[in-house]
């Protein structure tokens, strides 16, 4: 479908490809990295790891852009997914980049659940 996208709009710029993001092992290195609403699908194990290789795997300057659902005393997850972070896990986790934003707000699912997201832009040091 991405494909299709691509060509009827004619943009040259983009390389779609499948990859396991529980692998960690990303092949090249990008100026941006998004990995938005998906950390919460992954094998719990491998976050680190996809976290680590995400961070080795961004240029200098670059940026990383992340969303993800939280659990937390103060607004417990209702969806049963197999990873949420924790209060502060990811800001702790990219310490030394640049946040040019982060949050952990309450927001709204596609299926009406509400429940706290950490959302991060941050830009790796140069």
């Amino acid at each position: 479908m991405l494909q299709s996208i691509i060509a009827q709009e004619g943009i040259g710029t983009i390389d779609p490809r499948v990859y396991d993001i529980n692998q960690a092992r990303l092949d090249a290195d990008y100026g941006f990295i998004a990995c938005t609403v998906t950390l919460m699908f992954l094998d719990p194990r491998r976050i680190n790891a996809v976290l680590a290789d995400m961070q080795e795997h961004t240029l200098p300057g670059g940026h990383n852009l992340i969303v993800c659902a939280m659990d937390t005393p103060a607004h417990p997850c209702p969806v049963g997914f197999p990873f949420t972070l924790n209060e502060s896990q990811l800001s702790t986790i990219y310490q030394g980049w640049e946040m040019l934003k982060y949050n952990e707000d309450l927001g709204t699912m596609h299926n009406g659940a509400q429940l706290q997201f950490a959302t991060m832009l941050a830009r790796k040091p140069v």
